[in-house]
């Protein structure tokens, strides 16, 4: 393929073949791994994951609370303080992506190839100075970074795309791509956090499927009216009965007596649906996938997550916990990857950081009772200000209120 054809491709593809793009399966499974002691092909089983509710609804978490950071880019200064870029063609190229979707989708869409498959790949698109002008997201399934067979020291000779069959080359410099460490199967490529729980999500799919297959095909009848003991009924008589008895008894009138002028038998069926639960089985399930992932049950409402709320730990506090165990490493990762692989298209400055804003997420702002109390220990304390309570409360701050309050009794006392 040509540079310029290159430079033109992605958007010709994603306006003009979206829909046979869309309509593509994948080559290959997500996953490479091999499970210990079994020769079952799990891997094949679980397929691309998104149909898998056990792995989607930690996923979908993550999907949707990622965005709430924005990116933010800071310039490391001689003194040692940090100060913030406001004003940047990287963070304008972040904020619009290309004229189809935001960066929320884009990000969005790179958490579930993130969660499930440990790869994230975003194109390039170039104008025709070589300037980086537009960003796409490409399902992983379709990218694999390759090597070079005549040259085993380069390490990533090129990308292979293929959205229909029909492979398509792209320069690593024109792709940006965010690994989850790196898998010791296939180094260029990073490791699926699911890889290891395939069998635990197969369990769940066979499980759900069980229980949906056996309410779906058993025609349980609700009630069986049968003649009494030797006696007959015609098939017509038999109809009339039936449609009787759902007019009669069914809906509002539920409970009416029922006398009936011949001998007649009346059983009900009943059916248990906790034999259709298999509430263990399922729980193993998402407590392993929730831990590969890196949060608890709890935050997606899980059942098995919901012991863990009687153990004294809120919810609130287990999301938090989600945040430290599963965002904000995500972050850095994302955050190193973009200085090294995309802000140097536009700045050479190695004082330049990438990062994410976690001031105004809600998830991590400190219980305002256990704030105050924290401030209002300090001050009795004597090493906090009056003022540092009142600036933390909004209140206004006058010259007497900087000051420490200390009883007459302490005596300063230096190191030696």
């Amino acid at each position: 393929m040509k540079f310029n054809d290159l430079m033109s491709w992605p958007v010709k593809q994603h306006t003009q073949s979206v829909a046979a793009v869309d309509t593509q399966h994948p080559r290959s499974s997500n996953f490479t791994i091999s499970l210990p002691g079994t020769k079952f092909d799990y891997a094949k089983e679980v397929g691309t994951g998104l149909g898998s509710n056990v792995i989607m609804s930690p996923v979908q978490w993550v999907m949707r609370t990622f965005p709430e950071a924005p990116v933010k880019l800071e310039r490391n200064l001689a003194s040692g303080e940090v100060e913030a870029v406001v004003t940047h063609p990287f963070l304008d190229l972040i904020d619009d992506p290309n004229p189809f979707y935001s960066y929320e989708s884009l990000i969005m869409a790179s958490m579930l190839s993130w969660s499930i498959a440990g790869n994230v790949y975003w194109h390039k698109v170039r104008n025709a100075l070589g300037q980086v002008i537009q960003l796409w997201y490409l399902p992983h399934w379709m990218v694999s970074p390759k090597g070079n067979m005549n040259d085993a020291s380069v390490y990533i000779d090129h990308y292979e795309y293929n959205p229909n069959g029909i492979p398509i080359q792209i320069p690593p410099e024109d792709i940006v791509h965010y690994r989850f460490g790196i898998d010791p199967i296939n180094i260029r490529s990073g490791l699926s956090p699911l890889g290891a729980v395939l069998r635990e999500v197969v369990t769940d799919d066979q499980a759900a499927n069980y229980s949906a297959s056996i309410l779906r095909n058993m025609g349980i009848p609700g009630v069986v009216i049968s003649p009494g003991e030797n006696e007959g009924i015609e098939v017509d008589d038999a109809k009339a009965i039936a449609e009787k008895f759902k007019t009669k008894f069914g809906g509002d009138n539920k409970g009416e007596a029922m006398v009936t002028t011949v001998p007649m038998k009346l059983e009900t069926f009943g059916f248990n649906a906790k034999d259709l639960a298999l509430t263990d089985i399922r729980n193993i399930s998402e407590e392993r996938v929730c831990a590969a992932i890196g949060i608890n049950p709890v935050v997606v409402n899980f059942g098995s997550g919901l012991e863990s709320t009687k153990v004294g730990a809120t919810v609130t506090a287990f999301i938090k916990l989600a945040w430290t165990g599963n965002i904000i490493p995500t972050q850095r990762v994302f955050g190193q990857t973009m200085k090294r692989q995309l802000l140097v298209e536009f700045d050479n400055d190695k004082s330049l950081d990438v990062g994410y804003n976690n001031k105004n997420v809600a998830a991590l702002q400190e219980d305002k009772n256990s704030k105050v109390t924290r401030i209002s220990a300090g001050v009795t304390a004597g090493w906090a200000k009056v003022s540092d309570a009142r600036e933390a409360e909004g209140l206004s701050v006058e010259d007497a209120d900087k000051v420490y309050l200390r009883t007459f009794n302490q005596l300063e006392v230096g190191d030696e």
